[in-house]
């Protein structure tokens, strides 16, 4: 099981508050207090951006025991929708707001639109159900893939992967700045991709990095106050394992999206002044910008099953 946070900004085209006045609107209103909302429907969105969040939970069809055989695609369709509902509850308490399961054509939409950023005007004065949009028309018509960027319909993007995530305590506001829109850039994602350790390496997990925070803060005469932290950090995790906590590995991807290839130098000036704002190193998706981007989209890709050579070899090495 895998599951992703995609948090999504782009330029607000004004159409959902333009549909949500023109429906709640009364005629027999005074003149002047529709041409305050007129007036309002036309400049509120200039120059304001639309923020969205998706929440990508992805389940394994293997076995639960070793004797057993892989669940089916019906199996897992009455799996998930006995959770979900409980999942939806609990994405709402957490005070994110209201969630909802999101539909095929929903889905497919936001794609398109990730492709091809020149029809979120089209598709945003439709609903869903009605764009006609299914999965075959959720890609791109055309692309070319470069080493540190990738071409798709009406849009180029760059990727970056997290190198070093922030040292220290992270806050509530740590990815503010690198969450928030920007100018320079047309559309943005960034995504936080997270997947759980088995109970089995998670407990040689915890103990590793506990003997390394150990050896790095007594190896040093002239100890440092972050090394200390570390090993204070590495003991709490090694602790609320052994009481039966979970341990997750966790990624961060972020993908820039701009209308023309000369605006990406702009954009790549853009997300690293942000993410050092949000004390992150970013690293160029070189050589693999198609897949970066691809990872970045509420799809539920879980990378490491996509390698050449397999996860469990790789962590070997």
């Amino acid at each position: 099981m895998a599951a992703s946070v995609t948090i999504e900004s782009a330029p607000d085209m004004g159409t959902r508050l333009k549909c949500e006045v023109e429906h709640n609107i009364d005629k027999d209103s005074p003149a002047l207090a529709q041409d305050v909302l007129t007036a309002i429907v036309e400049s509120y969105p200039a120059g304001s951006a639309a923020m969205a969040c998706y929440i990508t939970l992805t389940w394994s069809t293997a076995p639960r025991t070793a004797t057993g055989k892989r669940r089916s695609l019906d199996e897992m369709a009455v799996h998930i929708g006995h959770r979900l509902p409980g999942f939806t509850r609990s994405l709402g308490a957490t005070g994110a707001g209201a969630a909802r399961p999101m539909a095929t054509a929903e889905l497919a939409s936001c794609c398109r639109v990730a492709y091809d950023p020149a029809s979120n005007g089209a598709i945003e004065t439709t609903s869903p159900a009605q764009s006609g949009i299914g999965w075959e028309d959720a890609g791109p018509a055309g692309a070319h893939e470069a080493w540190d960027h990738y071409r798709h319909d009406s849009g180029v993007s760059s990727s970056w992967f997290m190198g070093a995530a922030p040292a220290g305590h992270v806050f509530s506001n740590t990815l503010t700045q690198l969450l928030s829109p920007h100018p320079d850039i047309a559309r943005k994602r960034v995504t936080l991709a997270y997947r759980p350790h088995d109970p089995a390496s998670a407990a040689k997990t915890v103990e590793r990095d506990r003997l390394d925070a150990q050896f790095a803060a007594s190896g040093k005469k002239f100890g440092r106050a972050r090394d200390a932290i570390s090993k204070s950090s590495a003991d709490k995790s090694a602790e609320e394992e052994a009481q039966g906590a979970g341990l997750v590995r966790f990624g961060l991807i972020a993908t820039a999206t701009v209308l023309a290839t000369s605006d990406l130098e702009l954009a790549g000036v853009a997300m690293e002044n942000m993410a050092s704002a949000s004390r992150i190193t970013l690293r160029p998706a070189y050589g693999c910008q198609a897949s970066a981007f691809a990872a970045t989209l509420p799809l539920g890709l879980v990378l490491p099953s996509h390698l050449r050579v397999p996860q469990a070899i790789r962590e070997m090495l």
